[in-house]
C-alpha cells in the first residue's frame, strides 16, 4: 500500500508500512487502521486524520503541522518529540494507550476529556493547555510542564511522579492520589506529620 500526497483512503488496514522522512501533503484518513507501521520522521502536512487508529506503530518526530486529528486512538505506540501543538489546534476525542510520549508537546491545546492511560510521558509540555476532565490513569509523568494549564475534574489518580506548582495551574475537583496531593501540598510549604 502507498500513500499519496492529496490521496483520500478509507476503512483501509495498512499493516507493516514503513516510511522514512516522506513528506505527505493533503492526506485524507478516515477508518484506517495502522498497524507495525514505522513513519520515522514523517512530514504530514495539512492531513485530515478522522477515526483512524494506530497500534504498535512508531510515529516519533512526526511533524504534523496544518493537520486535524478526530477521534484518533493510538495504542502501544512510540510517540516522542512530537509537536502535537503544530496542528490545527483541532485534536479533539484523542485516546492515548501505553504510549511512549516523552519529549512531545501539547502547550496551549484543547485537550479536555482525552485520556492518556498507562503511557510513559517525561518531559511533556502541557503549559497552558486545557486539560479538563483529561484522564492520566497509570501514566507517568516525570518532569512534566503543567504550569498555566487547567486540571479542573482531570483524573491524575495512579499516575506516578505527578508535580506542579498548585499556584500555577487551574485546580477544581481535580482528582490525586494522596501521595501526590503531599508532593503537591508541600510545594505550598505545608507539612505532614503522618506519625501519630
Amino acid at each position: 500500500m502507498r500513500l499519496e500526497d492529496g490521496g483520500s483512503y478509507h476503512d483501509e488496514l495498512i499493516d507493516g508500512l514503513t516510511l522514512a522522512e516522506r513528506v505527505l501533503r493533503s492526506v485524507e484518513l478516515e477508518d484506517v487502521t495502522f498497524v507495525g507501521c514505522r513513519f520515522a520522521q514523517v512530514k504530514l502536512l495539512s492531513c485530515q486524520l478522522t477515526a483512524c487508529t494506530f497500534k504498535d506503530c512508531d510515529l516519533s518526530a512526526l511533524d504534523l503541522t496544518g493537520s486535524t486529528l478526530n477521534g484518533v486512538r493510538f495504542e502501544q505506540c512510540r510517540l516522542m518529540g512530537i509537536d502535537f501543538a503544530s496542528a490545527l489546534q483541532v485534536l479533539v476525542d484523542l485516546g492515548f494507550q501505553g504510549c511512549q510520549l516523552d519529549y512531545s508537546c501539547f502547550a496551549r491545546m484543547d485537550l479536555g476529556r482525552t485520556r492518556f492511560v498507562d503511557c510513559r510521558m517525561r518531559d511533556v509540555d502541557f503549559s497552558s493547555a486545557q486539560l479538563e476532565r483529561a484522564v492520566f490513569k497509570g501514566s507517568d509523568l516525570k518532569g512534566v510542564n503543567f504550569n498555566r494549564a487547567v486540571l479542573i475534574r482531570a483524573d491524575l489518580r495512579g499516575a506516578a511522579n505527578v508535580s506542579f506548582d498548585p499556584k500555577l495551574v487551574s485546580l477544581n475537583q481535580t482528582r490525586v492520589d494522596l501521595d501526590a496531593l503531599l508532593a503537591i501540598g508541600a510545594q505550598l510549604g505545608l507539612k505532614t506529620d503522618m506519625a501519630r
